[in-house]
């Protein structure tokens, strides 16, 4: 019974921990300028909890485009400009004219 839990947890450790790694190369490569973004804060409030642009994206199905023209943090900036700012799309404090 022990193996099989460990298995068990093992397997979706790792989908998760690849899923994670597999969004953070696809943000890089979709937004190469945007290298003050390259953190977890960027879709995540505290460890694996997803704030309000990670929720939107993972809605969208991890299709970073879809979610460009939303204002997911309600802070009045676009998703898009925020990453163009360099600022956290899913952080309400976090705005073009702000420090991230």
């Amino acid at each position: 019974m022990k193996s099989v839990f460990s298995f068990v947890f093992a397997f979706f450790f790792s989908t998760s921990v690849y899923s994670s790694t597999q969004v953070f190369k696809n943000f890089k490569a979709e937004y190469p300028n945007a290298k003050s973004l390259f953190k977890c804060a960027t879709c995540h409030s505290q460890g694996t909890d997803l704030n309000a642009y990670g929720q939107d994206l993972h809605q969208f199905n991890l299709v970073f485009k879809d979610i460009e023209a939303l204002d997911s943090d309600g802070d009045t900036f676009s998703n898009l400009d925020e990453i163009t700012a360099g600022t956290l799309p899913g952080d309400e404090n976090s705005a073009p004219g702000t420090q991230p």
